[in-house]
């Protein structure tokens, strides 16, 4: 079930135009502030702050959250009723003027002229993002540059548009359905055998990504669905945490938020390699042998073939999986050669 939670904008531009825009009276028919309501279409997974998505929600939580608006006036084609507002999310029930400042208000006439069309992202304001041009063209375009740090990287969210609204539409809440905009990254780590329990240790010491684009624009369309990727761009490196301890059959690190890259959907060019340095060690003797080895990202195979490509939305994990060949011996005995005899008769 969705959950939906109340929500409000503080308003970054005060509108100022003809008065069937807004209404300011105040008697208490016309005083009608406009509310968010916001789901996260899919499950949450990766977060940093309190001010963020939680692990494994897929619904925002009641306090500190908030969300950028857009909001449209009749055939307008520029976000000028609310241009990258900022909506702070709040308990059920909270009075709008706790939640933002200056309050919006529906139309009180119910007309096309005064319908409103509304479309958002999460986090408000997120590091990476450019908005110059959201808003614009109805629906315009953002672009997003990922952050090198896995723990700086933010879970970027667009909500489909929510068109054509009236007071009378929802009572007044605007319900957004938020998706996500970026790709979902794990690599992950396992032995094929348990080499532990016949004398052996295989640790990890480094791995890597290089020559990946980290920076891109998004087509805003109505639906986030017809929205897409294009324009990406950069040459980038991203080393990815490495367990600390020896490896083993279970693939390690789990799956926390601390290790998942939130990573620009793209084409995965033929440059991008996968990098890994480990450590196999003999615990009778402790000898150490250091291995490096690199593989083209585009050539890593599912059960649908290589993993040429990334998409918004996508969930990909990598699982790399070490074995060891060990020199192994085998002995077979020949027969006899068929007797000499030699004869002394005395």
């Amino acid at each position: 079930m969705k959950k939906i939670m109340i929500l409000a904008a503080a308003a970054a531009l005060v509108f100022a135009s003809c008065a069937k825009t807004e209404i300011t009276s105040e008697n208490s028919e016309a005083k009608r502030a406009i509310g968010f309501g916001a789901y996260a279409g899919r499950t949450i997974t990766k977060a940093s702050t309190d001010s963020y998505l939680k692990k494994g929600e897929s619904t925002f939580s009641a306090t500190n959250q908030h969300i950028g608006v857009y909001a449209y006036m009749g055939t307008a084609t520029s976000a000028t009723f609310m241009n990258n507002v900022d909506v702070t999310l709040k308990t059920n029930g909270a009075d709008p003027s706790d939640q933002y400042t200056p309050l919006k208000y529906w139309p009180k006439e119910e007309i096309s002229d005064n319908a409103i069309s509304f479309i958002g992202y999460y986090p408000y304001n997120a590091t990476g993002i450019d908005v110059t041009n959201f808003g614009s063209s109805k629906y315009g375009s953002f672009g997003f540059t990922v952050q090198d740090a896995v723990a700086d990287q933010v879970d970027l969210l667009l909500a489909d548009a929510v068109e054509n609204q009236y007071y009378s539409t929802n009572a007044g809440v605007v319900p957004f359905n938020f998706h996500h905009a970026l790709t979902r990254v794990l690599f992950q780590m396992k032995t094929d055998i348990d080499y532990d329990s016949k004398g052996t240790t295989i640790t990890v010491n480094s791995l890597n990504v290089t020559n990946l684009k980290n920076a891109g624009t998004f087509d805003i369309q109505s639906t986030y669905a017809a929205g897409s990727w294009g324009s990406q761009s950069g040459d980038k490196t991203y080393t990815i945490p490495v367990p600390a301890s020896i490896l083993t059959t279970t693939a390690a690190p789990a799956d926390e938020a601390a290790n998942v890259f939130l990573l620009m959907p793209q084409t995965i060019g033929d440059d991008a390699m996968l990098n890994i340095t480990y450590t196999i060690k003999d615990k009778a003797t402790n000898v150490e042998t250091v291995n490096t080895k690199s593989v083209k990202l585009n050539t890593i195979a599912a059960a649908s073939g290589a993993i040429s490509s990334w998409d918004k939305n996508q969930n990909v994990i990598y699982t790399i999986t070490i074995g060891l060949n060990p020199i192994l011996f085998t002995a077979t005995v020949s027969d006899w050669l068929a007797p000499t005899e030699g004869a002394w008769t005395i």
